[in-house]
């Protein structure tokens, strides 16, 4: 018998263990199973909800207003300490959000070998145009797949103290103050991965000065680009995740209903983006102030007291606003996903430079897209929602609660901190000075084959002397792929534990664990979160 179960543990743990890894290893384009699952593609940044905030399972189970009056001869005062972590598990919409064309992989493919530049042709789709890269090969046929699946994780210790400030004991009302804050690691990572089906013969010497890459993996990480990179390891942020403050009043609290409403702000104690790395870690909200306002309310509608036994409702509601402040992104050119990466002359100057070149060094002297294309943005989240309604059983010290939190926040608005100045313009496919503006990040054969040397009256201005008719202008810039979109999430949520009422300072013990899904489109981050807390009333 001890025979069979070690054959049958090995079993198991070849089947599931290798079934983990060749999803990793063996990475497939995964078809949408709607329209949701594609509503968002090619965004440079996601703002995730962080956790501990005000009517989140984490922070308000075990934790309500009777807490504060536990010790009837104390200071009518609580605090709590939550050690709580979370890991995302939606990877498939993280990488469409992050990717374009709503895609999960791509293929990246190069044109022109040092000795013979050439244009690519319609027989030939791609995703990526390597050359926009910096990705030059002797042969010129270089050809891999890319893919992504991003995920978070976050492991924290939240804090809270409550304190009645002016209580009227026999009315049961009074005022009470309320600071609460996490501190949390965030690690981000990618998952990057690359396939290479040609190599091209590797990075090529002779073009711009050496300093070519050989793959999407070195492009992601070549030191000419300062910001948009991908990290090939996680990344991860440690830090006070925002304070909260809040000035509340208890309307009632006498068995068997409770109502308080409180006011209050939003301290920002975390980092913001810089821009540097595409799905960087933040702590908190990107460092905004904000304002809150919030209420919650509670009811016995069943109780034995003969078993000392009742079950009740709970429900908290949080309303916040987070102001406006600048940040560094990443943004596209209008109806070019992913063109932040496209090649660009910084300048007519330099435009200029490029003309006095000769082949193959011509072809490639120009700007990474990424560098001209992140700029100070005003960034401002506005308005966000949170609510969670709980059922909660008591018997004796022992309690235990299930709920649901729905999560809903409006889409950033997003404006440039500095106006555009104009001088960039999109390199033509063979580089010399001339510029192509109708140019994307695919290659496309009837985007890149334009006539440069058009015949007069067509409008087709290309040449190095018409370059300030193709110079990319403020119109042209989409705000819209720099921000986080409209979010609508879902959490449901078990938790339970036990109260030691006789103690000098009244305890209790609490943990629980939620699961947070989205269904209104592929910018929620999905994930699991498990908590244990303890806490004292004074």
């Amino acid at each position: 018998m001890k025979r069979f179960n070690k054959k049958l543990l090995v079993l198991l743990f070849a089947l599931v263990g290798g079934s983990l890894l060749a999803g990793d290893c063996c990475r497939t384009e995964c078809t949408p199973d709607s329209s949701c699952d594609c509503e968002i593609t090619s965004r440079s940044y996601l703002s995730v909800r962080p956790h501990f905030q005000s009517a989140s399972p984490e922070l308000i189970s075990g934790f309500r207003s009777d807490r504060l009056h536990s010790n009837e001869d104390g200071w009518h005062g609580a605090a709590q300490l939550t050690i709580y972590g979370s890991k995302s598990t939606n990877d498939i919409d993280l990488a469409r959000y992050f990717f374009p064309f709503c895609k999960t992989s791509l293929i990246v493919e190069e044109f022109g070998s040092d000795n013979s530049p050439v244009l690519p042709t319609s027989s030939r789709p791609i995703d990526l145009l390597a050359n926009h890269f910096n990705i030059f090969t002797p042969r010129g046929d270089f050809k891999s797949e890319i893919s992504i699946r991003p995920e978070q994780s976050v492991v924290g210790a939240g804090f809270q103290v409550r304190k009645a400030i002016g209580m009227n004991e026999e009315k049961g009302r009074g005022f009470y103050t309320s600071v609460s804050f996490p501190i949390e690691r965030v690690k981000n990572n990618l998952r990057f991965q690359e396939n290479i089906i040609r190599d091209g013969g590797g990075a090529s010497p002779s073009r711009d000065s050496g300093t070519a890459v050989a793959n999407m993996t070195e492009a992601f990480q070549q030191e000419e680009w300062a910001f948009g990179k991908i990290s090939m390891f996680s990344q991860s942020k440690t830090g006070v995740a925002d304070m909260e403050w809040k000035l509340g009043y208890e309307w009632i609290q006498e068995e068997p209903f409770h109502l308080e409403s409180y006011l209050g702000m939003l301290i920002p104690t975390g980092n913001k983006p810089d821009g540097q790395f595409l799905f960087e870690p933040i702590v908190g909200h990107g460092r905004h102030w904000g304002i809150m306002l919030g209420n919650s309310l509670g009811i016995e509608i069943w109780s034995d007291e003969a078993k000392d036994r009742s079950f009740r409702m709970e429900y908290a509601g949080h309303t916040q606003y987070l102001f406006r402040n600048t940040q560094c992104r990443s943004i596209d050119l209008v109806c070019k996903p992913w063109s932040r990466y496209i090649e660009v002359y910084r300048s007519e100057d330099e435009a200029t430079s490029a003309s006095t070149f000769t082949a193959p060094r011509s072809a490639d002297f120009a700007t990474p897209g990424i560098n001209v294309l992140t700029v100070p943005l005003k960034v401002r989240p506005g308005f966000s929602h949170n609510m969670t309604t709980a059922a909660q059983f008591r018997s004796s010290n022992w309690r235990i609660e299930g709920g649901y939190n729905l999560y809903c926040r409006q889409s950033e608005c997003v404006k440039l901190a500095c106006p555009w100045q104009e001088g960039p313009a999109v390199k033509y496919f063979s580089g010399s000075g001339v510029t192509n503006p109708v140019r994307d990040i695919t290659g496309n054969a009837r985007l890149e084959n334009i006539t440069v040397n058009a015949q007069p009256g067509t409008g087709n201005r290309l040449s190095l002397g018409d370059y300030k008719y193709n110079v990319i202008k403020e119109k042209d810039l989409d705000l819209v792929s720099a921000t986080s979109p409209t979010v609508i999430t879902h959490t449901i949520y078990l938790a339970g534990g036990y109260t030691f009422e006789d103690y000098d300072y009244p305890t209790f013990l609490n943990a629980g664990g939620s699961y947070e899904f989205n269904k209104s489109n592929n910018a929620g981050v999905e994930r699991w979160t498990i908590w244990a807390k303890a806490g004292l009333s004074f």
